[in-house]
């Protein structure tokens, strides 16, 4: 577990020192959630391994081999969904060039690299994947993607810009700022999520940005099923979300076309409502057994 050295005496600094406590937080949950999945493939393979000694020598390679062509047939089956996907789409882009100018250098750059490839990871596991496209591919964020293997991601990585390889008619940037709702996933549009990693929220970045250049916005539609989420409403009825988030939820929708099912995957707990805490039992004591609750 990360440990928390936190020494604040400005709001600055108490502000600060939240947002450090979240992350630490969030990167527990995810450490415990990957921990979980590890614990269950070591303890499937632990149990296939005994049942195969068991087995007489002749039908444990059998079924070895069996098994062996049943991950590459997997594999290749998800590989094809994949080329399918990059050449006919859908098509959504996380858009680099906020980057630069937007993300601190170091660990936000980093962070939004991780955010590329939690949402490739998650797209590449679906029978209907994606085609994700990372645009102004460059700097820090390049960098630190080739270093964990952005090279081999089913992923189209362009060192140019989002307005050099797509049609300004066909994009729909996502904004949390933006005033229609997105209802639907048109195929046919290019769905743009802003390379920004927002420690502190900066108003108007992508809204701004998609008006200059004549392109749609519109917000993912929170605010639509802001009970059935139950959202805080002391909060943001649009919160600002990650980029993989973002991704993870256009995904989602276009796999199983459920806008309460992409988001409920896409907000996160602590934009939610707090859990109201049960009411404490309290045990009787033998003065009140024998004299009652006092009501006749």
């Amino acid at each position: 577990r990360p440990s928390l050295r936190l020494h604040c005496s400005t709001q600055e600094g108490t502000t600060e020192a939240c947002w450090e406590v979240i992350r630490c937080i969030e990167q527990v949950v995810r450490e415990r959630e990957s921990a979980n999945r590890r614990k269950r493939i070591a303890a499937y393979r632990h149990e296939l391994e005994r049942l195969m000694k068991l087995m007489p020598p002749e039908q444990a390679e059998d079924l070895e081999a069996q098994l062996k062509v049943q991950r590459m047939q997997r594999s290749q089956r998800s590989k094809q969904r994949l080329a399918k996907a990059m050449v006919e789409g859908p098509h959504i882009v996380v858009d680099c060039s906020f980057a630069p100018t937007h993300c601190k250098p170091g660990v936000e750059s980093r962070s939004l690299a991780k955010q590329v490839e939690a949402a490739m990871a998650y797209n590449r596991r679906l029978d209907r994947p994606l085609a994700i496209h990372c645009t102004s591919w460059g700097g820090e964020v390049a960098q630190f993607g080739n270093y964990i293997g952005a090279q081999n991601w089913p992923v189209m990585l362009h060192t140019e810009s989002l307005l050099d390889l797509f049609d300004p008619s066909r994009v729909i940037v996502l904004s949390p700022d933006a005033e229609e709702p997105m209802l639907e996933f048109d195929p046919d549009k290019v769905y743009v999520i802003g390379g920004i990693v927002d420690r502190t929220i900066r108003k108007g970045v992508t809204s701004t940005f998609a008006a200059e250049h004549g392109m749609q916005a519109r917000r993912l539609p929170i605010a639509e099923h802001i009970e059935a989420l139950q959202i805080d409403s002391s909060r943001s009825k649009s919160p600002c979300l990650n980029v993989s988030d973002v991704a993870i939820a256009l995904c989602t929708l276009w796999q199983e076309g459920d806008w309460r099912a992409a988001l409920e995957l896409a907000v996160s707990q602590r934009k939610r409502k707090p859990q109201q805490a049960k009411p404490k039992k309290v045990r009787p004591t033998r003065e009140s057994n024998e004299l009652g609750d006092g009501c006749t």
